[in-house]
């Protein structure tokens, strides 16, 4: 054997076996997107939308007018983070963030609804209240459909880079009708529940 021979480690049949979990665990990095069925991933987008959209929902009863916008902010660029990850996608915050605002600020009703909402909850009793079931309403329904679009865009191959805002406004549109079904049949469980 020459010096400048490397030698190489036996394989040890063990560690695969060891590895295994961390792969079967719900979140999926961008490196172990590939390794997962496209049902799989499919699944673990629809949980992160739904996940999301709930989330999305609680923010509406934050107290503090223009926070509760902000905390919705965050939750949509977690939930853009997270469907990049799962086809694979670099992200950035700073492009998602544009992006998000250029989406939703072309669709004219919920640019208005949201901020009137939030603005609602200044009004002691009755504008507080009304306040809090528009904007937990709203922020569901616009996370649900900007996570429908996001995910159909990076399922056609796109990325940060190429979406397009102003193509994509009318499915936007399709998508909040879709959300508002979703709060709905969520939010009807949770009273039958209760």
């Amino acid at each position: 054997m020459k010096s400048t021979d490397k030698v190489e480690a036996p394989v040890d049949p063990v560690a695969p076996a060891v590895a295994a979990p961390a792969a079967a665990e719900s979140t999926i990095s961008a490196d172990t997107a590939v390794l997962v069925t496209k049902a799989e991933r499919d699944s673990e987008v629809l949980n992160s939308i739904k996940n999301h959209t709930i989330a999305a929902m609680g923010i509406g009863i934050l107290p503090v007018p223009g926070v509760d916008l902000l905390a919705l902010t965050a939750v949509q660029l977690n939930m853009l983070r997270k469907l990049g990850s799962l086809y694979g996608k670099d992200f950035s915050d700073e492009i998602a963030k544009k992006l998000l605002g250029a989406l939703l600020a072309g669709y004219l009703p919920l640019a208005l609804v949201a901020p009137v909402a939030s603005m609602l909850k200044f009004i002691p009793g009755v504008g507080s209240a009304a306040g809090v079931l528009a904007q937990s309403a709203t922020a569901g329904t616009t996370t649900y459909a900007v996570g429908k679009v996001f995910a159909d865009h990076f399922e056609k191959g796109g990325d940060l880079l190429n979406f397009k805002p102003a193509e994509m406004r009318d499915m936007l549109r399709k998508q909040i009708e879709e959300g508002k079904a979703f709060i709905k049949r969520h939010t009807s469980k949770k009273a039958e529940a209760a």
